[in-house]
């Protein structure tokens, strides 16, 4: 079973992330912000793919990003925003970037999650 890190600074919002892809048959633990989720991931805590929210205070979305690709290249990472890919000045799907403007269907979540997963183990990135 795929573990996925939910990101989120919203605790509401994490744990709606997390009992939904436990739901859709995911394992999934949350960090409450890119700094937690780096902490978990440098102390060996194995994840499949990332779901993070864009918009937190301290490192946002874009900074965690950058860190992940840096550090963990070879994580999917799915983003989601209320805000479009183009106020983050994102290219979907382009460099293994991900993103899901909220709301979205449970199985558009599950459908990206899989792609995202898939082509970084095809990719050998």
């Amino acid at each position: 079973m795929a573990r996925i890190l939910v990101v989120d600074d919203d605790p509401a919002q994490r744990f709606l992330f997390v009992q939904l892809l436990r739901r859709i048959g995911y394992d999934a633990i949350s960090a409450g912000s890119g700094e937690a989720a780096l902490d978990l991931l440098a102390g060996g805590t194995p994840v499949d793919a990332v779901l993070t929210d864009m918009s937190m205070p301290g490192m946002d979305g874009i900074a965690l990003l950058k860190e992940l690709g840096r550090r963990h290249t070879k994580l999917p990472v799915v983003t989601m925003s209320v805000r479009s890919s183009h106020d983050w000045k994102l290219n979907n799907d382009a460099d293994g970037i991900y993103f899901l403007q909220k709301p979205f269907e449970r199985d558009v979540l599950a459908q990206t999650l899989h792609r995202a997963m898939g082509m970084h183990s095809q990719s050998g990135v």
